[in-house]
């Protein structure tokens, strides 16, 4: 996150995410830097351990069924 290298988060909770070549990414700019904009983000998510990531899940779950929130593909 500092000195231009790449965030030690980025591999754990992204999955060792690379953007697309020649399109603009609103989390890493072109030298695979993520963006400041994204900072505290990325250190919440990657505090997160996996009792959390469960818990928030589940979560998700139940308000996206309490919310009635559907996708439709055309």
């Amino acid at each position: 996150m500092t000195n231009g290298s790449k965030p030690n988060l980025l591999n754990n909770w992204m999955g060792g995410y690379t953007p697309n070549q020649g399109y603009y990414d609103e989390y890493l700019d072109s030298k695979g830097n993520e963006r400041s904009h994204w900072q505290r983000v990325s250190q919440k998510i990657g505090s997160l351990d996996q009792e959390a990531w469960s818990r928030r899940e589940k979560q998700l779950e139940r308000l996206i069924h309490a919310n009635g929130i559907t996708y439709n593909v055309y």
